[in-house]
């Protein structure tokens, strides 16, 4: 009987293990969102008032609540089985549920997103500055 009770904590103690790994924003969110989302809500594009170039766009819109992976209107919108109301839109590839599952998992850990990143077309360029070369 100990045995099973110490088997069973095992698994349970490597099943939390697993969903406690830090979901990495460039390697694992943005591909995701690139594929699926950035056609009608990146760069200049903001179908349906919704533009996911920033965190802040993300919060202001209410589409995510960190912390909340489940409850947040964008993984609800994944999930969503009437085709008139789902994201992607009808006849647009859908994620796997290993990415809804990875996206969830995002928004559960915080949606952590790097200080100055967007999906917006960096427009900045930085001034140069005249300068005279030494030459040879």
């Amino acid at each position: 009987m100990n045995q099973k009770r110490l088997v069973t904590l095992i698994i349970a103690f490597v099943g939390l293990q697993a969903s406690a790994k830090d979901v990495d924003f460039h390697t694992e969110v943005a591909p995701i969102l690139m594929q699926h989302c950035y056609e009608c809500h990146g760069g200049t594009q903001a179908k349906g008032g919704f533009s996911m170039n920033t965190l802040a766009l993300w919060l202001d819109k209410k589409a995510a609540k960190p912390g909340d992976g489940k409850g947040s209107y964008a993984i609800e919108l994944l999930h969503e089985k009437d085709l008139e109301f789902a994201m992607p839109p009808k006849g647009k590839p859908r994620p796997t549920d290993a990415q809804i599952t990875t996206l969830t998992n995002w928004i559960d850990q915080g949606m952590k997103w790097d200080e100055g990143f967007t999906f917006a077309k960096n427009t900045y360029e930085a001034p140069l500055h005249p300068r005279r070369p030494e030459l040879p």
